[in-house]
């Protein structure tokens, strides 16, 4: 099986459960899409550790945040942003 099927499935699955937790259904759960990167050396692989652990710091200032409130500061776009910092 290919990996984009198998991220599919996973996605669809756990969107499934989600929302039947939720009671919310047929409400998307992921963005669509995904973004991989290929780790080649040490100093890749720190970038992307970096990156994970400090994403969720941004997740208030996201623009994709629903939740974020009108007093944060102006959104920001913290997937994009990161994804350059990664490729």
């Amino acid at each position: 099986m290919l990996l984009p099927k198998i991220i599919g499935r996973f996605k669809q699955n756990s969107a499934k459960q989600i929302n039947i937790l939720r009671g919310t259904s047929g409400m998307p759960v992921w963005q669509r899409g995904y973004h991989d990167h290929i780790i080649r050396n040490s100093a890749s692989l720190a970038r992307v550790r970096a990156y994970i652990i400090t994403n969720p710091q941004h997740w208030q200032m996201d623009k994709q945040n629903r939740d974020r409130q009108p007093e944060d500061p102006t959104p920001c776009n913290a997937s994009s942003s990161a994804q350059k910092e990664v490729a």
